[in-house]
């Protein structure tokens, strides 16, 4: 690798003043916020369910009993 003289021109103060920062922390809350969001609400549906199964718009469906009662199946399966 070669080294090159990098000139570096300082910011004008107007320059500085346009600059934000915070997007990436900012981002990174709100998705980290909406996945516990989500969860919360998926763990209070089983909670209140009497069947194990939670259904969700848009086709989205978790049932509790397909990983707990397949799971046996799967591990004679794989026995085989």
């Amino acid at each position: 690798m070669t080294q090159q003289n990098l000139q570096v021109t300082p910011l004008t103060i107007s320059e500085q003043k346009a600059l934000y920062g915070g997007e990436a922390i900012t981002l990174t809350l709100v998705l980290t916020y909406t996945a516990v969001a989500i969860i919360t609400v998926i763990v209070w549906k089983l909670y209140q369910s009497r069947k194990g199964k939670v259904t969700f718009p848009g086709g989205f469906l978790f049932e509790w009993g397909t990983y707990i009662n397949g799971f046996p199946q799967l591990i004679t399966n794989l026995f085989k």
